[in-house]
């Protein structure tokens, strides 16, 4: 393992790769040094990597109360902030009381509140800041730390406690001053930065904050810095875009272009001489922008040059693939020109990930998917460290293939993107220019005989040990109960299909899909099963997953019906999925994010080994919005 020095200093690829080599590397055996990375992960606005080394490393050493708090603080970064709260109430349960678990509870408590800080819950809102504010106090009179402190202050100004908020902030604030400052310690310089922004001194904290950046915040600790900020701000009727101008978002790119044109081409579109030209004004574009993320295909041309501008820059950048890489190069990378090939793996060897949805060719409908996916990645990467999505292509303004770069504007448009885009022929090269708009509208899910739907597998747990004569009284009030929340629906399914205790149903929209799988989970868990004549225990397991599928007519039951390679790999979920719970692929929660879905929240529960040996795959849990 590497010393805690170089750890600190480990960057997102290099994070990777240490997950990566957990099982040789011995990492189970090491949670000190797990620690250290994860925080790291965290620094890095990488929640999900730094969950999923603390839940490996707990594989082995389940009673580490560190890694516990770190799995607990991952869970909260990334928005499961129910799954967050179940960890750290087992910690507290168990008589663990250090400044840590009370700062992460009285955090979770504040995420609570936040969610229904524009809702009409007044009173719910001020429970949750009340008990908030107790717990920090509680930790800051006991151990004296002062991030505890400056949590305090901004939630009783939060609550409407000036006073307070103000005796607490320049408590805190003098105990920072008096303290060692080594020029790493940025949470020090953000709390003097947190601390003068609560006592109306701006440009004191504009001055600490930047020191704070400086100083090595990453991704991740920003987006922590932004939340306690942006509460004070309103707390204070302060205008928000000081906080945009001091503590700016991470701005994340997502692209699309041109591959150059192949030999055989009558009318130049990407001609290969202008290429090198085109990566100067992508490398401008993205350094202007200050580009800190980026998302991307690995075509030859536009994409490719995307990447290797990015890493230029030393920016991390992704990779999303419809199909294997070896597949993909054959058709998008040498098939168009195939000196691209090398530049082609530089960009997948130095990427912080590669992203790949299927393990087969799809088509045309895979790439426009593809498109979506990227799209939808981005936006979930926003949601964890607080970023702005961009959505930039090298276009020439002209129709083209499904899945291709002109399909790729449209539908991002669709989904309520800006794109600027370059045409990589005019003589104004270096001019970006805004595509033309298009209205927000549904986007054509079909492509031939495929279609983008959303899947859902299901199965009744306790179903084997049924009784013969129950059977009829599962079918009547079980698979009835089933039917009846399903006609319910505002958007019927596409497919309806059961075999004994299983369901495969198809829908058009993950909203839907989701909808349906929490009001079916709800009316199962409220419906008492014994006055039926059926175990008290009775329950599902469901699994959602998003991508394209053959829609075919089954000569066998004469229906229509979706099936292929996606259709597979959802069916592989539902057996991983605990009793009781909607489990959905990392494909689905990019398609929400794209819809923009509201109803429900996809959380993360980690990357998970599918049923079949059907590889390891980012799993997440859906659980209603709060109103």
């Amino acid at each position: 393992m590497q010393s805690d020095n170089r750890l600190n200093n480990t960057g997102s690829i290099e994070l990777e790769a240490l997950y990566a080599a957990r099982e040789e590397s011995g990492l189970g055996n090491d949670p000190d040094t797990c620690v250290v990375i994860a925080q790291r992960a965290l620094s890095e606005g990488a929640p999900l990597l730094a969950y999923d080394l603390c839940r490996f490393v707990l594989h082995e050493q389940p009673t580490h109360s560190r890694l516990r708090q770190m799995q607990a603080l991952a869970l909260a970064r990334c928005g499961a902030v129910e799954q967050a709260m179940k960890l750290i109430e087992e910690l507290h349960g168990e008589g663990t009381r250090d400044a840590e678990s009370l700062g992460l509870l009285a955090r979770l408590y504040k995420d609570r509140a936040l969610e229904w800080f524009h809702g009409s819950d007044t009173r719910g809102l001020q429970a949750m800041l009340a008990e908030s504010l107790r717990l920090y106090r509680e930790a800051y009179e006991t151990y004296g730390l002062y991030w505890s402190g400056i949590n305090a202050a901004t939630i009783a100004l939060t609550a409407g406690d000036h006073q307070q908020a103000t005796e607490i902030a320049l408590r805190v604030r003098e105990q920072c001053l008096a303290a060692e400052m080594p020029a790493s310690n940025f949470w020090l310089l953000a709390t003097l930065g947190e601390a003068a922004l609560i006592l109306g001194e701006l440009e004191q904290a504009r001055v600490w904050y930047g020191k704070a950046v400086v100083a090595g915040a990453g991704f991740g600790d920003r987006a922590s810095m932004r939340r306690n900020a942006r509460l004070v701000l309103i707390s204070k009727n302060i205008d928000p875009e000081w906080l945009e101008r001091v503590l700016p978002r991470p701005a994340i790119a997502i692209f699309s272009g041109h591959m150059p044109d192949s030999d055989d081409r009558t009318l130049a579109r990407f001609p290969e001489n202008v290429a090198a030209r085109v990566g100067e004004v992508i490398r401008a574009r993205l350094k202007d922008d200050d580009i800190q993320i980026g998302y991307a295909s690995a075509a030859s041309g536009g994409d490719i040059l995307f990447h290797e501008a990015m890493l230029a820059l030393g920016r991390e950048t992704h990779v999303v693939l419809p199909e294997p890489p070896e597949s993909f190069a054959k058709t998008s990378v040498i098939a168009v020109r195939p000196t691209w090939f090398d530049r082609f793996q530089g960009v997948l060897d130095r990427a912080a990930s590669v992203i790949v949805h299927s393990n087969s060719d799809s088509g045309n409908i895979g790439y426009a998917y593809n498109n979506w996916m990227i799209l939808g990645l981005a936006r979930l990467r926003a949601q964890q460290v607080d970023g702005e999505v961009q959505s930039l292509a090298l276009w020439d303004g002209q129709p083209g293939p499904p899945g291709g770069t002109s399909s790729a504007v449209v539908h991002w448009q669709a989904f309520g993107e800006v794109v600027d885009c370059l045409a990589p022929m005019t003589e104004d090269l270096p001019a970006w220019k805004r595509a033309a708009g298009v209205k927000r509208t549904a986007i054509e899910h079909v492509v031939g005989t495929q279609r983008i739907i959303a899947m859902l597998f299901a199965d009744a747990v306790g179903f084997s040990k049924l009784a013969d004569e129950q059977i009829p009284a599962f079918v009547q009030h079980f698979l009835g109960m089933v039917a009846a929340v399903l006609d319910r629906q505002a958007e019927p399914a596409l497919t309806r299909n059961t075999w004994g205790d299983g369901l495969y149903f198809c829908f058009a929209t993950p909203r839907t899909a989701g909808v349906f799988a929490l009001d079916l989970c709800e009316a199962i868990r409220s419906t008492d099963w014994e006055s039926c004549g059926l175990p008290a225990g009775l329950s599902l397991r469901i699994a959602l997953h998003c991508g394209p599928a053959h829609e075919v007519i089954d000569p066998v039951i004469r229906r229509r019906n979706f099936t292929g390679a996606h259709v597979s790999r959802a069916a592989r979920i539902e057996p991983v999925t605990p009793p009781g719970s909607v489990y959905a692929s990392q494909s689905f929660a990019a398609m929400c994010a794209c819809e923009e879905v509201q109803e429900f929240a996809c959380e993360y529960v980690g990357r998970l080994p599918l049923a079949k040996k059907f590889g390891e795959y980012p799993m997440y849990s859906l659980r209603l919005r709060q109103n």
